[in-house]
């Protein structure tokens, strides 16, 4: 688009939140906003609250393909394009742990964040295909729940998963159509579905503590980035979040988890404990190879097995691979069972019979004889030997 002709933009999930937020700052930077959602009183409070920009006010149910193709053959017919799709409708859902999660409850979440995405992205991409000029840009809204889960929230979590997934697939497919997708993954904005987070929230060492939070205003900021790119750059993965959120790390336990009575129908919280150490050895024979993992309850420490000297190393040079038999005298290598006979090897050696065929190998033929040495060979001449290298 041309800097004369203001680009459009869908927005799902804009009558409040972090989609409110982004449609205000979009429609005062001057671009066409169509405003999605099921609610067409608070979508129209969101127009209001920008107080210039062209808005297009559509209430729409994005688990609807029927509601999905309304919404933007409406906004083709006021406008005539798509540029910008973002597809920020979203729930988290009922929290529940896994073994009692209801259905009902998973289905509402994953038509809502997933299928709801999907409708939108496949509408979009369709439009923006076959426009002149050809392209767009589809922002998908993930989560940090996108890359490690937060406990009881299994169908949140899948279905930020399952958007990672779909902003890769919309990527690789919009290439030959000059259509970009980009996901921004979102941690602790202070929006009503995180307000539980300020008071306290469970961890995933089952303690529960509160959160820091950060404004909304830096989301929109990061999005209206995203937008305002060329097509031939692409934001694919951004991760915004308050500083201090238990993200980096999430899952460890340390010591600030602190006893506290279980919760019902969630396990008790796990008591951190400082892990065992290992007796100091002087034997190099007992160096330690890896200690347990901070935050193991019972930390072990892992040895190598003891390693013969050089001069033991000698002697079994000697006795095995350079005993009369030849070869591998005693040792069955070829056999499943037990490789080693060393007491009954040490009696036939003793006894004079290393010839016994069942324990002598292949006889390798003696070979050559080796020169004889010149003296002072392969040893460093002293200063002034007058020897010149």
């Amino acid at each position: 688009m041309t800097a004369a002709v203001p680009p459009v933009a869908v927005i799902t999930g804009a009558g409040s939140g972090i989609g409110g937020d982004i449609a205000v700052a979009m429609l005062t930077a001057g671009h066409r906003v169509a405003l999605a959602g099921r609610n067409e009183a608070t979508l129209q409070a969101t127009a209001g609250r920008a107080g210039s920009g062209e808005a297009l006010v559509a209430a729409t149910d994005v688990r609807s393909a029927g509601s999905v193709e309304a919404l933007f053959a409406a906004v083709v017919a006021r406008w005539g394009r798509v540029d910008v799709l973002i597809n920020n409708a979203g729930t988290f859902g009922t929290g529940a742990p896994l073994d009692s999660m209801p259905l009902e409850q998973w289905n509402a979440v994953i038509d809502t964040n997933l299928t709801g995405s999907f409708l939108c992205a496949q509408a979009a991409f369709r439009q923006m295909k076959g426009q002149d000029p050809q392209g767009g840009r589809i922002i998908n809204n993930g989560s940090v729940s996108a890359h490690v889960p937060r406990p009881f929230a299994v169908a949140y979590t899948a279905s930020k998963h399952a958007i990672t997934g779909l902003t890769k697939a919309i990527s690789l497919e919009g290439r030959p159509y000059q259509i970009a997708c980009g996901q921004i993954d979102i941690g602790n904005a202070a929006t009503e579905m995180t307000g539980a987070f300020g008071t306290g929230v469970p961890q995933a060492d089952g303690s529960i503590r509160a959160e820091p939070l950060m404004d909304t205003g830096h989301v929109t900021e990061a999005v209206l980035l995203m937008a305002a790119l060329p097509l031939d750059a692409n934001v694919e993965f951004m991760t915004i979040m308050a500083t201090n959120m238990p993200y980096i790390g999430r899952g460890l336990t340390g010591p600030q988890a602190r006893e506290r009575d279980p919760i019902a129908g969630r396990p008790a919280p796990y008591t951190w404990r400082r892990p065992l150490r290992a007796p100091a050895r002087s034997s190099r024979l007992h160096r330690p190879v890896m200690a347990a993992p901070a935050g193991h309850t019972r930390g072990t420490t892992l040895t190598r097995p003891p390693r013969p000297t050089r001069g033991e190393r000698s002697r079994i040079y000697r006795n095995v691979v350079l005993s009369p038999s030849g070869g591998s005298a005693g040792f069955d290598l070829g056999a499943a069972g037990p490789r080693p006979h060393r007491a009954r090897l040490a009696g036939h050696l003793a006894a004079g019979c290393p010839d016994d065929p069942a324990l002598a190998g292949p006889v390798r033929p003696p070979g050559p004889p080796l020169p004889p040495r010149r003296p002072g060979a392969g040893r460093p001449s002293a200063p002034g030997s007058g020897s010149a290298r």
